[in-house]
């Protein structure tokens, strides 16, 4: 019998789950059991409701898989980390892009905070642990729970381990990577953004997606197209010096209709991803595309995806 632990400590949602042999005994969000809403720091509560039920995380026979090797400090700083609603204007957030930026540039940097984030887990855990990397966390969950033995897998969100974005060649059981994208060109960065302009809470972004419905994309996509756009294996997002609420670009947008900025929100969004997938298919010569990640919630983009002609078929793993 083979038991493995999955953790998953992050800024905004943070989770517990044990498997025997493949199959789920028992799962659980910690804010489900804080009730506070996006809870971030250490699923302690997850991990104490796991063993009341039978799942001992000291046992020999339990791997242990933690998620975010690059995510310090939900390891480091546990209960103290702040929780909630997070404005993706602000200058924290802005400040959260940049460090994954860096983390994405310097190898060296990387080295260092995984050592840090190691240090932080084994205090907590009192036992050894494997770590897997944000976007092949996403990338396995597409790949392993999909109906094919071989997919091109994408996977696309905010930010993670620095990333914003990676692409894989699933075949053979393993998932080959292809290409990664740095966070500063972030699809679910600019996203959220757009969503803290027309005051909706970032993480329920979805409901810029039902808005667009309504609009008409052409003028805000114009002007949103300074804040993302494809370009060859990857995005380009704006300056540091747009990356404020008074950027011209968002004063711009508060005199137009909300519907008509999602709309153009989602044109952009469009525009930008699409490329990347068939950039990934074309690198496999795979047309059955496995998504995963936050952005793939976004169901208008997944259908885009699905029309292009180098697309066989798509498989969006439901929990982002």
């Amino acid at each position: 019998m083979s038991y493995v632990l999955g953790l998953h400590e992050d800024t905004n949602a943070n989770a517990a789950a044990i498997s025997l042999d493949g199959s789920v005994l028992g799962a659980v969000a910690e804010g489900r059991l804080g009730r506070s809403k996006y809870q971030a720091g250490f699923p302690r509560r997850a991990l104490h409701w796991l063993a009341d039920r039978g799942a001992d995380r000291s046992a020999p026979a339990v791997e242990v898989v933690a998620a975010n090797p690059l995510h310090p400090l939900p390891r480091l700083l546990g209960d103290h980390m702040p929780s909630g609603e997070r404005d993706f204007l602000a200058p924290l957030q802005t400040a959260h892009l940049l460090w994954h930026e860096l983390l994405f540039r310097s190898p060296a940097l990387r080295v260092a905070v995984r050592a840090a984030s190691e240090r932080g887990l084994r205090k907590a855990l009192q036992r050894d642990f494997a770590m897997v990397g944000h976007h092949a966390s996403h990338a396995a969950s597409a790949y392993y729970c999909g109906p094919w033995p071989e997919a091109t897998v994408v996977t696309c969100d905010n930010m993670g381990d620095g990333e914003c974005a990676r692409a894989f060649h699933g075949h053979g059981g393993r998932l080959e990577p292809l290409l990664a994208v740095g966070a500063w060109h972030s699809p679910g960065q600019f996203y959220g953004e757009v969503a803290s302009v027309l005051g909706i809470d970032p993480m329920t972004a979805g409901k810029v997606t039902g808005l667009a419905a309504r609009g008409e994309p052409a003028e805000a996509a114009r002007l949103l197209r300074q804040r993302l756009r494809s370009r060859p294996g990857g995005f380009q997002g704006p300056p540091l010096r747009q990356r404020r609420r008074e950027a011209s670009t968002w004063q711009a947008l508060r005199s137009m209709r909300p519907a008509d900025v999602a709309a153009g929100a989602q044109q952009v969004l469009e525009e930008a991803v699409l490329p990347l997938v068939s950039d990934a298919v074309a690198r496999t010569g795979c047309g059955r595309v496995a998504l995963a990640g936050g952005v793939f919630a976004n169901v208008t983009l997944n259908r885009r995806i699905l029309e292009l002609p180098e697309v066989e078929a798509i498989h969006v793993h439901p929990a982002m």
